[in-house]
């Protein structure tokens, strides 16, 4: 096992409390409370035929994450968890990321739970980044497993593939970070717009750059901004109006700012 964790330990940088008599009374109220934290997340993973949104992802990780009772038939969740899609990629393998995040992070035994790291492991829309979370599950999960070794020679195997695989792909790129995607159809638009795939890695790589700090709402009035006046400098030319924002955003503010104070027109811009 001294192996599997020193394995683990790298994956990760690429990237005793005795139970408390309670009174029946409680015990049947935490009952209570536990089956109905089960039903509200089953009720969030059966309302879209199969496709999770990203807020209720969120919403299902924070309520298993900060509930301090045991939450029945976990199997099950996660089971079910990690079957659920979304039409964004990135967050599609959020969805295997979050199912190993709460496998790594349970306080309570999880049953069959080599089962469900292998179907993290094999699962077709792994990759490097969804597999780099398995494996600190595997690492972070409380109690030692018997097939651990196995698992991580799995692990090992698919990162060889995945590795070997990326070397020759050409698969568009969408990003390894947790922020949401973007809501309005006038960012989506925007986003997918490019024809080239260079350019909507490129658009999207500065849209969420732009979300560290600006909401979408404020992006996008930026952008209609620039659609309504074109460049702040006229001497420049926009070929990717995410980044032009990026890399002008306190000019555009400030454009914005005078025009709200009707003291800017598209004539007045920048011409030096």
């Amino acid at each position: 096992m001294l192996m599997v964790k020193f394995f683990l330990l790298l994956i990760a940088i690429l990237l005793p409390f005795m139970p408390i008599a309670l009174p029946e009374q409680a015990i049947g109220n935490e009952k209570t409370v536990t089956d109905q934290t089960y039903r509200d997340i089953m009720l969030l993973l059966d309302k879209g035929d199969n496709f999770l949104s990203y807020n209720d992802l969120i919403k299902i990780y924070e309520t298993i994450t900060s509930s301090e009772d045991h939450i029945p038939g976990m199997e099950k969740i996660l089971l079910r968890l990690m079957e659920e899609r979304n039409e964004d990629p990135r967050v599609d393998q959020m969805i295997l990321i979050f199912t190993a995040k709460l496998i790594g992070s349970s306080k309570q035994e999880i049953a069959n739970v080599s089962d469900l790291f292998e179907a993290l492991i094999v699962s077709k829309r792994a990759n490097l980044w969804t597999v780099s979370f398995t494996a600190k599950a595997l690492g972070d999960y409380f109690i030692d497993i018997k097939n651990g070794e196995h698992l991580a020679d799995m692990i090992e195997r698919k990162i060889e593939s995945l590795i070997e695989k990326g070397r020759s792909s050409t698969d568009e790129f969408y990003g390894y970070h947790f922020l949401p995607p973007p809501d309005t159809e006038y960012i989506k638009n925007i986003i997918s717009r490019p024809e080239e795939q260079k350019r909507r890695e490129l658009t999207r790589y500065y849209y969420y750059m732009l979300r560290l700090q600006y909401s979408e709402e404020q992006i996008k009035n930026y952008l209609l901004f620039l659609d309504k006046h074109g460049p702040i400098d006229t001497k420049r030319k926009i070929d990717c109006s995410m980044k032009y924002l990026f890399d002008n955003i306190e000019l555009i503010q400030a454009a914005i700012a005078k025009e709200q104070k009707g003291e800017f027109s598209s004539e007045n811009r920048i011409t030096q």
